[in-house]
Parts: C-alpha cells; sequence; structure tokens
C-alpha cells in the first residue's frame, strides 16, 4: 500500500515537439521539445478517461439472459485545471494563454505534435504530462499520465485572484501510465 497522494505532490507540463514532447517510458522531455511547467495553480487537476462507447445488441429491444454486448467507438480522453492569472501572452516565453491560442512565442516557436514546425499542422495539439511526487514519501518512482494529441480551450474568470481556465481533449483511448 502506498501514501495517500494530494494536490502538493502533482504538478503538470505542457509540452510541444513534432512527434511527441515525452519520452513514453521515462515521461522526461525529447531533446528540442518546447515545455512549459504551469505555476501558480490551485491543484484542481481533472481527467476522464471513458475508454469505448458499449453497444448493446437487443433481441425484440429486450436483453437477454446473456447480455449481448460489444465495445463500440473509441472516446477520448479529457482533462482540465485551473491557474492564477499572471501573464496572458508573452513574445519571449510561453504562457498558458499562448499554448492554448497559439498566440505569442508559442505561435511563433512551438510545432504542433502532429506537425513538423510552427503552423504546419492543421490542428494545434501538445502534450500534457501530469507527474505525481512519490518518491519522497519513501516510494520506489514518481508516477506519472501522458496525454498525448491534445486539443486545447481555455477561458478565465475575474475574481481574488483571477483566474484562467483549461480543458483538453486528447485525442486516445486512455493515457499513458508512467513510472518514473
Amino acid at each position: 500500500m502506498g501514501i495517500i497522494k494530494t494536490k502538493r505532490d502533482g504538478t503538470i507540463t505542457i509540452g510541444a515537439l513534432s512527434g511527441g514532447a515525452f519520452n513514453e517510458a521515462t515521461g522526461a522531455a525529447n531533446a528540442g521539445a518546447y515545455t512549459l511547467e504551469i505555476d501558480l495553480e490551485p491543484g484542481d487537476f481533472t481527467w476522464s478517461a471513458p475508454g469505448p462507447t458499449i453497444v448493446d445488441f437487443l433481441d425484440r429491444d429486450e436483453f437477454t439472459d446473456l447480455p449481448q454486448v460489444r465495445k463500440g467507438t473509441d472516446q477520448p480522453v479529457t482533462c482540465s485545471f485551473s491557474k492564477h492569472m499572471d501573464k496572458l501572452t508573452d513574445s519571449a516565453a510561453a504562457t498558458l494563454l499562448d499554448i492554448i491560442h497559439q498566440t505569442g512565442y508559442v505561435g511563433a516557436n512551438w510545432p504542433s505534435t502532429m506537425g513538423s514546425a510552427p503552423g504546419c499542422a492543421e490542428v494545434f495539439t501538445a502534450d500534457i504530462l501530469y507527474r505525481v511526487e512519490a518518491t519522497g514519501h519513501c516510494e520506489g518512482a514518481d508516477m506519472a499520465l501522458l496525454f498525448k494529441y491534445v486539443t486545447m480551450t481555455g477561458g478565465g474568470a475575474d475574481g481574488t485572484p483571477n483566474s484562467i481556465t483549461f480543458s483538453g481533449v486528447s485525442h486516445m483511448a486512455y493515457p499513458i501510465p508512467i513510472e518514473i
């Protein structure tokens, strides 16, 4: 049995590089990858991996004694988080909103994980590495989930503090689990 993890143990890193920003075995950033570790966030990362739809085959609109079910269409993984608002855009460094909108430094420099250079993919995607500290709790390895080919939307809210919200859709059936 491991130690219960809390929001203090997690980090979120967004990365972009043609073919993938992070090594699927180690979670390390691949050489040449552009990355941004999200700071000033309250620890509200969520994700859902519904897997494939399940299709029922009924006998005249009724279940049989042994239900006839098959896997149907894969459904994408979703994830979301928020952060306290600091910089909205920057021409010299990545910001979360610049990643979401492909503006500022990101628009000029970050390639999509589905393209070969900035602006060369019709749909901009990035990878997200959600890492959970475990070695500091005397466990053998940190853990991570890798969400690949993530399309993004975002927004914000006024308040104390102001916030930026992020929603992503990973175009895979499941995130990739990694022991680091």
